[in-house]
């Protein structure tokens, strides 16, 4: 079973890229949080990148990657889910008409609350991190949900977000399958990477219903 949490890294870093080239190869997303997004994505990509290499028996950057996947967890994540409903909202504000628009006023709530929140948490945990505090990992995972509920009262596509925060809640539950090393990292890995085909997919959903609803101006 060697090289599979290499083979999972590859599998995670190949997902990473197609969401990054959906969100990114038309201007459908008009806002600068598809910047944040796409940095959070590119940086959770090189983590990725050096956990291949180290899995594949280069030890030489472990410490590293491990700073990385530290750093991807407690900042490029957040980054990535509270940009998330920017983004999406950003292409649903040139699509719908003007009878669609009675909900904008709550939904530039939950943007106001998010834009605030994100500073706020960022702020929270790069003071965690340089005290070296203990409960950095609960309080990122906290506002994780935050930010995964208020992507929920924004999209439509309710049924794929609820599969795509299950998969990632089953990826730290690997720990507990009683397998060998690298089939639990490779099942990580691909979990992680199902997350993320899932969020892509309510983007792509969206790029549908906006081709949609332009042929029928």
């Amino acid at each position: 079973m060697e090289y599979l949490d290499s083979i999972g890294e590859l599998i995670l870093i190949f997902v990473l890229l197609l969401f990054l080239v959906g969100i990114n190869k038309t201007n459908q997303f008009p806002t600068r949080f598809r910047n944040y997004l796409t940095a959070a994505l590119l940086f959770i990509i090189v983590t990725a990148s050096f956990g291949a290499v180290r899995f594949a028996g280069f030890t030489q950057v472990s410490a590293l990657h491990d700073l990385l996947s530290y750093l991807s967890t407690h900042f490029a994540m957040i980054i990535y889910v509270f940009s998330l409903p920017f983004v999406l909202l950003s292409a649903q504000k040139e699509s719908v008409g003007r009878r669609e628009r009675r909900g904008s006023l709550d939904n530039n709530k939950v943007l106001r609350f998010a834009r605030y929140t994100l500073l706020l948490t960022l702020l929270i945990n790069a003071a965690i991190f340089y005290f070296n505090l203990q409960f950095l990992t609960l309080f990122t995972d906290i506002m994780l949900v935050i930010g995964f509920v208020l992507f929920m009262l924004v999209t439509r596509a309710k049924r794929l977000l609820s599969g795509a925060v299950l998969f990632l809640i089953l990826v730290p539950a690997t720990q507990l399958i009683g397998v060998n090393e690298d089939l639990t990292m490779a099942i990580f890995h691909i979990l992680l990477a199902t997350h993320f085909a899932l969020i892509h997919r309510i983007f792509s959903n969206q790029n549908i219903n906006r081709t949609n609803a332009q042929e029928y101006v």
